[in-house]
């Protein structure tokens, strides 16, 4: 940082533009041993967990690098921070007694059914009966939940075969049992700034299938997850996993994963910036992945290429 702010003239008003993420970028790892006590805040605190969002960024946590900002607008996703024209959303709220026509004044009460529609976006309402599942095929959709306090609309699974599902400002929970996304064949997953929870008896969350083409996740939040919380098999597909965090994933069962993240052999991409910990093992690389960027906290880096080699350090800790 610089010594001290430039000057302005009196008066001068400063208006200070960022886009929405959820967690600060930094551009050298932050490693638990940098605190000053065992409760300063780096990614989680010791002892005081939030329940709900798990994650206490030490600093505005609407921050995010430029260069990372540059990149993200590259992005077939970044449509997700532009303004949108209103005949192009369809406003659903499951709480509704009735279906409405899909307007902010009239929402409809089913996704389903919104999907049905055939807009390209979906506006989600947090609700008490929350989603269910969301499936699409043949088709490009960006679902966007409205975020009202600390509230996100939930939804218990999504996937996607043959076209490509922008999630942002979602929470999944999914079913006993149950993965929580799928990307399936000749598909793309997108997720920005959503949360996936156990129960841990959920069985992973984000999943591809060997013929999935892309999968990128970007400010996202795994936590309790029974099974890995990332699964890509072997196969062709490309990932981003930038600026996300892991927490108590991974389970004894080998066919849900004991590896918070599973990156099978052929899978290939970029997986930098990232926090793990406590989880049964961290990131299982099938082909020599790199990892860039990271901090894990427990569990084993299996088969990975690394960038630091004091990374390995903070496993004991």
């Amino acid at each position: 940082p610089r010594p001290h702010s430039p000057a302005f003239s009196g008066g001068a008003q400063v208006q200070l533009m960022r886009p929405g993420v959820g967690m600060l970028l930094v551009q050298h790892p932050v490693h638990l041993r940098h605190r000053f006590g065992l409760d300063q805040r780096v990614w989680w605190q010791l002892g005081r967990v939030d329940a709900l969002h798990g994650l206490h960024p030490p600093m505005n946590f609407r921050a995010v690098d430029a260069g990372i900002d540059d990149a993200l607008r590259e992005d077939t996703a970044a449509i997700v921070g532009t303004c949108v024209d209103e005949s192009q959303i369809v406003y659903v709220d499951s709480d509704q007694p009735m279906s409405g026509t899909g307007t902010k004044q009239n929402p409809m009460a089913n996704v389903a059914d919104a999907v049905q529609v055939g807009k390209p976006f979906l506006s989600l309402r947090p609700s008490r009966s929350g989603y269910g599942s969301l499936s699409l095929r043949n088709r490009k959709q960006i679902v966007v939940g409205q975020r009202i306090g600390n509230q996100l609309p939930v939804i218990n699974a999504a996937s996607v075969s043959s076209g490509s599902l922008v999630l942002s400002q979602v929470a999944i929970v999914p079913a006993i049992g149950q993965d929580g996304a799928l990307c399936g064949t000749q598909a793309e997953l997108i997720v920005r700034n959503i949360s996936v929870n156990g129960p841990t008896a959920a069985a992973r969350g984000l999943v591809a299938d060997s013929g999935c083409l892309r999968i990128d996740v970007h400010a996202s939040r795994f936590t309790g997850i029974q099974g890995s919380s990332i699964f890509l098999p072997s196969g062709s597909t490309t990932y981003r996993i930038v600026n996300s965090a892991f927490r108590s994933c991974g389970s004894t069962n080998p066919k849900f994963g004991s590896a918070a993240v599973y990156l099978g052999q052929g899978t290939r991409g970029v997986f930098t910036y990232n926090t793990l910990y406590q989880n049964l093992d961290a990131i299982d690389c099938g082909g020599g992945q790199r990892i860039e960027n990271s901090v894990a906290v427990g569990g084993s880096l299996t088969g990975c290429s690394v960038d630091r080699t004091d990374l390995g350090a903070d496993l004991d800790i």
